[in-house]
């Protein structure tokens, strides 16, 4: 049995530490941008107070605090790597444990033990820590929060050293609604950093500044600007104890922003819980109906939430490793009984070639008023010279748009259906998002781009010239690890030499 254990966690290891490779070199990215961004917003509130600000790039105290806020998150992840891989083996021991006394008993066949070995795993999801309480966390979750942390951590930490070098001694923190009660005490106003402020109080004794609990601690989303005596404030006290006091309702029961965003929190954990069985069931051969329902069910009801709320939808905390277009799609045709039998209006194909765009769109399933205007979505497209050209070719080859705003479609945008294209409209805010997906399947289309990860990679890069008019080699790093990712069924194509 030690033999197996060994060689389990072995196995799992090997495969999060391929997986970890790619997300350092993703962290050492995100961290630079973090602080570039910070740096900037910072640099230009102290030339507006008379400062000369030194280039980032020449201070070695900044470069040596930006490296060593990297080499802190990354150790932190390489050792959930580790963890993980220990505390998933105990799982897998557990659940087998589980499964032989079921069948030894006689009360279970071994196909039921089987079944449900897989779907307390799957309920449970990969624990990346089991904490001394007993609270365990998994691995999405663990990650998340090692790369907030350690990426806001690292910018407030150049933004101190820079601070330093100018005498700057005041900060203003920041505010946003929907704040723990703890941190909404101490949001938007303005401290000293030494403490020797006569005026205002010192910055880690009012807010735990450097501890988990406090500012910038744990999943903490504030952080802080330099500040000088005499400027105006970015939020003002009457404005913080109204964004304190701003509540939502959602089915008749008032609620504060903080208490909303717990709710939207259970949500998305219960999502990341299905889609977790959904993949268990799918790749164990049984049946993935009741696990396709349930995405299906709390899909809708985080719709209806949102709709009653006012809040916005944050897909990343919907992620679940290893979840790609493919698992949604199977999982939406599961849970969906209407799927495959969707009934298009009919057109008369040769009458509406070279017609314009707008007249080759229809809609099914919209019993909503939040309708995208034909017109507007014409105008978003034809905004570019790709998106003219796509448009185009639509209209030559009397190709029909159908905007279906049935059920989410979890994350599936749009996809070519034999000649013609669905866009899914539930997974869109705005005609712009809606006109770069027409453009992303118009190019599957165009250039019978088909399921490879190249394909794939070229079709977003399109959308990316469409919506900036340029292509860096930044953006074809970042898709290209995104397609790999996300499309990791499909086969790979040329990538553009980059792994």
């Amino acid at each position: 049995m030690l033999r197996e254990a060994g060689a389990e966690e072995e196995e799992i290891l090997k495969i999060l530490s391929r997986y970890t490779g790619r997300t350092e070199e993703a962290l050492k990215e995100l961290m630079q941008e973090a602080v570039t961004k910070a740096m900037k917003e910072d640099a230009a509130i102290h030339e507006a107070a008379g400062q000369t600000v030194p280039d980032f790039r020449d201070s070695q105290a900044l470069r040596d605090k930006l490296t060593a806020g990297y080499l802190m998150t990354r150790n932190t992840m390489r050792n959930l790597t580790g963890t993980t891989a220990h505390t998933a083996t105990g799982q897998f021991e557990a659940a087998l444990d589980r499964a032989w006394m079921q069948v030894s008993s006689g009360a279970f066949s071994y196909q039921q033990a089987v079944l449900g070995a897989v779907n307390d795993l799957a309920r449970q999801g990969i624990q990346a820590i089991r904490y001394p309480s007993g609270h365990t966390d998994t691995i999405e979750t663990a990650v998340r929060r090692a790369v907030v942390t350690g990426v806001n951590q690292t910018a407030l930490r150049c933004q101190e050293a820079l601070s330093d070098e100018l005498g700057c001694d005041l900060v203003e923190v920041t505010a946003h609604e929907g704040a723990r009660p703890s941190h909404a005490l101490w949001q938007g106003k303005v401290y000293s950093r030494s403490g020797e402020s006569k005026k205002y109080p010192k910055l880690a004794d009012a807010t735990g500044y450097g501890t988990g609990e406090g500012l910038g601690g744990w999943n903490c989303r504030h952080s802080f600007h330099p500040y000088y005596e005499g400027t105006a404030r970015t939020w003002t006290d009457e404005q913080l104890e109204k964004l304190d006091q701003d509540t939502v309702t959602y089915n008749g029961k008032t609620l504060t922003r903080y208490e909303a965003g717990q709710v939207q929190r259970g949500i998305e954990r219960n999502l990341r819980r299905w889609k977790r069985e959904y993949s268990a069931l799918e790749a164990a051969g049984a049946d993935t109906g009741p696990a396709a329902a349930k995405i299906q069910a709390w899909n809708a009801r985080q719709k209806d939430f949102l709709r009653q709320t006012g809040l916005k939808r944050q897909g990343s905390r919907e992620e679940v490793a290893g979840w790609t277009g493919g698992h949604a799609r199977r999982a939406w045709e599961k849970a969906d009984p209407r799927s495959g039998e969707k009934k298009l209006e009919k057109f008369d194909r040769d009458a509406i070639i070279n017609k314009k765009l707008r007249d080759q769109i229809l809609d099914i399933w919209n019993e909503s008023d939040n309708t995208f205007e034909y017109e507007a979505i014409e105008k978003a497209l034809e905004s570019s010279s790709v998106g003219r050209a796509a448009s185009k070719y639509i209209q030559d080859n009397g190709i029909i748009i159908t905007m279906d705003y049935s059920l989410d479609s979890d994350g599936l945008a749009g996809e070519v259906i034999g000649k013609d294209i669905q866009v899914y409209a539930a997974e869109h805010r705005t005609v712009e998002e809606v006109s770069e997906t027409i453009l992303h399947e118009t190019c599957h289309l165009m250039y019978k781009w088909d399921k490879t990860q190249e394909d794939e990679v070229n079709c977003r890069l399109m959308e990316i010239f469409h919506r900036k008019g340029d292509i860096t080699e930044s953006d074809i790093r970042k898709t290209v690890r995104f397609v790999k990712e996300y499309y990791s069924e499909y086969l790979e194509g040329e990538l553009y030499g980059y792994v």
